[in-house]
């Protein structure tokens, strides 16, 4: 395997390259519905597990991989190849958060 300019290997530098392209869907400031439906189509699956839930077991937002403060909030994700990725997220009401940009 070859390695490039400070021993980056050639597959690593194809992997990071594969998963620019579902990065660039995600823009500061798009709805996260619209951001999260972009990332679902290229193979991303958001983390259910990581949520805030209520008593009852339902997630406390109206999406599951959300956990939020007063103000922002980080979405948790495994994108094409399996990766964890969080986004973070202006706070919206119910649906309507909007992405700040990736963690």
């Amino acid at each position: 395997m070859k390695t490039g300019f400070f021993g980056v290997t050639t597959l690593a530098t194809l992997a990071l390259a594969g998963a620019l392209p579902a990065l660039a869907q995600v823009a500061s400031g798009e709805p996260y519905m619209e951001a999260r439906a972009a990332l679902i189509a290229q193979g991303w699956r958001p983390d259910a597990s990581y949520g805030a839930r209520m008593a009852n077991g339902k997630p406390l937002y109206h999406f599951p991989e959300i956990w939020c403060g007063p103000q922002i909030c980080r979405a948790k994700w495994h994108d094409a190849q399996g990766h964890a990725q969080s986004i973070m997220l202006n706070r919206g009401f119910n649906q309507d958060h909007t992405v700040a940009g990736m963690e």
